[in-house]
């Protein structure tokens, strides 16, 4: 899984989402009468306050039906991925930020760029008019080299045709962990290419045609190489999504869908690992002891708590209000309870923001304040303000 699945990344929580805070509990009670006996005052004893658990909780509109990233995984499957997977590219306010990288790639910094190449008769490239990956025959549209609109298109009279090609360079940050305790590698990305190529996975390709080759230097640089006349203005995103290769290198790719270890029970980089999921019910995630980013303090809660519900709208809502749910999957809270959420916004219980975009909106799981939440679809996010 690349970009272009953020074009799923992609995430974070990759849906949007209605998101709420419980109200804490009153800072004092005022007590009618006299506390203790009038003549043999008792001291008072200061017990200390245990600090409140740190939860957070999610409910959905569905169980998940995989955590394969190419196994089809429905919209509520989707929403709680960024859990294990954390990038490894963010689009935030409507720009790509490094999350597992050391940086975006760019021409400016060299780390992309465009190579002239010679093509004949019979050579794969991009055909500018059908935005297909075609075979180079007389008469086919091509960008020579050098050129970037049709102003200058040519056709193909046959002989040679000089065209340019994207070359990109990413990075791996040092020391990147599975939450295994296995080391994350630039093989491991090259990995879920080979997997996202594979015709036994269902996945789209059009990305994949469009890649002449996608390779690891070494253990931190993976090389994403476009067919020629391919000039992707997205290219900084042609990342995919690294999988644990330790662990699946070993199972056919017709049989990852339904294999544990990669359906049930993945293994991944980001703030949690899931701990156990009680079909039917809920799911429990815990910190991953291995996220790079723990010095940082994150993830911000201790424990996650998927649930799945079965109520909807009014009574969605309701388990946000009575905090037995922190976040709402969009799909619990229709239209029948707009009125609802704007009358609770209006008296100050709630934050109500509505954001629209080509993208999907993500909330993270306590890895990035939630001002940064980029929004991919016309979405509404709810949250209830906490008690000062």
């Amino acid at each position: 899984m690349k970009a272009e699945q953020r074009r799923t990344i992609v995430a974070a929580l990759g849906a949007s989402l209605v998101a709420a805070a419980a109200c804490s509990a009153p800072a004092s009670i005022d007590i009618p009468f006299a506390q203790g006996a009038a003549d043999t005052p008792t001291p008072q004893m200061a017990l200390p306050i245990p600090p409140a658990p740190s939860l957070l909780v999610v409910c959905l509109a569905q169980e998940p039906n995989t955590l394969y990233l190419y196994g089809e995984p429905n919209h509520s499957a989707q929403t709680i991925l960024p859990a294990l997977y954390d990038g490894p590219i963010d689009v935030l306010g409507y720009q790509f930020r490094p999350v597992i990288l050391e940086e975006i790639p760019s021409l400016e910094e060299g780390s992309a760029r465009l190579e002239p190449v010679t093509l004949s008769n019979g050579d794969l490239y991009f055909n500018p008019e059908t935005r297909l990956a075609e075979t180079l025959r007389s008469g086919k549209p091509y960008l020579p080299s050098g050129c970037t609109s049709f102003d200058c298109l040519r056709r193909f009279e046959g002989g040679e045709a000089q065209l340019d090609r994207l070359v990109v360079d990413f990075y791996l940050l040092p020391g990147l962990l599975w939450s295994d305790g296995e080391s994350l590698t630039a093989h491991d990305s090259v990995f879920s290419f080979d997997l996202d190529s594979h015709p036994d996975s269902a996945t789209l390709k059009d990305q994949v045609h469009r890649t002449a080759a996608y390779e690891a230097l070494d253990d931190r640089t993976v090389r994403w190489t476009g067919i020629p006349g391919f000039l992707d203005p997205e290219f900084a995103g042609n990342f995919w999504t690294p999988l644990p290769e330790h662990i699946l290198g070993e199972i056919p790719a017709a049989d990852l869908p339904q294999a544990k270890a990669a359906s049930l029970a993945p293994i991944g980089w980001g703030p949690y690992r899931l701990e156990r999921w009680d079909a039917g019910r809920s799911m429990e995630f815990v910190p991953n002891p291995n996220y790079h980013r723990r010095e940082e303090g994150l993830p911000a809660y201790d424990h996650l708590l998927v649930r799945f519900l079965e109520e909807r709208d009014a009574g969605a809502l309701q388990q946000v209000l009575t905090g037995e749910c922190d976040v709402l999957e969009e799909a619990l809270v229709g239209i029948g309870v707009v009125d609802r959420v704007q009358l609770l916004s209006g008296q100050g219980r709630i934050q109500r923001s509505s954001v629209a975009g080509v993208l999907m909106e993500r909330l993270d799981f306590g890895t990035a304040p939630s001002d940064e939440t980029v929004s991919t679809t016309r979405s509404v996010s709810v949250r209830r303000v906490r008690a000062a």
